[in-house]
């Protein structure tokens, strides 16, 4: 009675390969010895597979994982990414950001524990629209708890993207907080200033180059003999107010010269 060939050892290697025309190629080589029942080796059975190309498009997306890692890894930028609610990366840049001493005390957190209370509806509805929609949503400004317990505010751009095969986020973060404070400094200096402008006895106004009026106090119209310092602003210094228009052009060009004048 035939029995056919029993495949006793099977061996998987990758080798070059010679074309007829002598180019060769990467090839992956399956391998079987052959033996009767008695044990016996009565031949090998080969199944070579072409994976030249597989090759070339694994190793360029390796070099494009490196590059990506690299770039995030040295981003001055606070980069993370979360699946499922869940941090699996963080860069040095967030790391520093949130006061944590290494990405082992954020990664597995949960996103919502960093985020500020008052913003987590907003985070949890964006989240779900990146997941619904497959695409960035517009960057805001949110607000984040620290590991320290103190908070910041940041400007946000998210969007959905694949880490390791896996649908996740990516957040980009920057920190707000000192421009924050200095628009508020800014906005407390204006009204300073505003104030000082309006109750000041001397008047006070700007003008363009072209000698339009572009602010006044109320001491100027005053001055001057109109009601109120919005009826100044549809005038022109040069040609309504000043008697000689000589007289300012003198002023500009001093201006222009030395950056101030005084009794002119």
């Amino acid at each position: 009675v035939y029995k056919p060939p029993v495949e006793r050892s099977r061996y998987v290697q990758e080798g070059l390969c010679m074309r007829k025309n002598g180019e060769s190629f990467l090839s992956l080589l399956s391998s079987s010895v052959l033996k009767d029942a008695k044990g016996e080796m009565i031949g090998v059975m080969g199944v070579s597979r072409d994976i030249s190309e597989k090759k070339r498009t694994d190793q360029a997306l390796q070099e494009s994982e490196e590059r990506y890692r690299t770039l995030i890894e040295l981003s001055p930028n606070p980069i993370a990414v979360h699946i499922d609610d869940r941090l699996v990366f963080v860069n040095p840049a967030a790391v520093q950001m949130f006061a944590a001493q290494s990405p082992d005390d954020l990664i597995g957190k949960s996103v919502m524990d960093l985020v500020h209370p008052d913003y987590r509806i907003i985070v949890r509805d964006r989240i779900l629209q990146m997941s619904k929609q497959a695409k960035r949503v517009p960057t805001i400004e949110e607000k984040f708890n620290r590991l320290d317990g103190t908070s910041f505010e940041a400007e946000v751009a998210a969007m959905p993207f694949l880490w390791e095969g896996k649908s996740a986020i990516q957040v980009v973060l920057r920190d707000v907080s000192e421009r924050r404070k200095a628009e508020q400094a800014i906005r407390g200096s204006e009204l300073k200033y505003r104030s000082l402008v309006e109750n000041v006895l001397d008047g006070v106004y700007q003008t363009s180059p072209e000698g339009e009026i572009l602010t006044a106090n109320p001491a100027l119209a005053r001055m001057l003999g109109y009601s109120s310092e919005t009826d100044l602003l549809l005038l022109n210094v040069e040609k309504e107010l000043y008697v000689d228009a000589d007289e300012r052009k003198k002023i500009i060009a001093l201006l222009h010269k030395d950056g101030s004048v005084k009794n002119a």
